[in-house]
């Protein structure tokens, strides 16, 4: 499943950087006076880390992986070539995927992408995961999403915002599938 949420934003970005201008973010928050400065909203020194964990999150799952996958070649019916096999190759592919959408929005092109709506219940989610958000039996709103967002930025040391971006999803989604490992 994280395997195709990684692949969704991912899409997304490449959708959202094809759309017509009137589609994409101005150069102006949404309150239309203050200027967006990615290099403060975003600074490079405490993004490169969450790059890292992905990298590092990627290289572990691969040698995993790729441990099982020889076994499975060379004895197609070992016990590891069932359940395990497919949730090692999920798992890499997951990370891969992760790693590889995080780097394409880290591109001076996508970094003023905002986060589509239809991601933000993942975003929740996430948060909920990470406890920014407190469990609750009903939908979340934006604002709510927000408040967890600004809480998991501060916690990182990074700007807040009241903008959600495309990049911050994947921000959270890196922590996410890292502290699950």
């Amino acid at each position: 499943m994280k395997y195709f949420t990684v692949v969704f934003f991912a899409i997304l970005g490449v959708i959202f950087a094809t759309l017509p201008t009137y589609a994409q973010p101005s150069s102006l928050q949404a309150n239309g006076d203050i200027p967006i400065d990615v290099d403060t909203l975003f600074e490079s020194n405490k993004i490169e880390p969450f790059i890292n964990a992905a990298y590092d999150n990627k290289a572990k799952a691969y040698g995993q992986f790729a441990s099982v996958f020889n076994i499975c070649q060379k004895q197609p019916n070992h016990e590891k070539c069932g359940k395990e096999y497919q949730q090692l190759e999920l798992q890499y592919n997951v990370a891969k995927s992760n790693h590889e959408a995080l780097m394409m929005v880290w591109t001076p092109e996508f970094r003023t992408l905002r986060l589509p709506i239809a991601a933000m219940p993942q975003l929740g989610k996430e948060l909920t995961q990470l406890g920014y958000i407190a469990v609750r039996n009903q939908d979340l709103s934006d604002e709510d999403i927000l408040v967890g967002l600004n809480g998991w930025l501060d916690a990182h040391d990074l700007a807040n915002t009241v903008d959600i971006y495309l990049l911050h999803g994947f921000l959270v989604s890196t922590d996410a599938i890292v502290s699950k490992q």
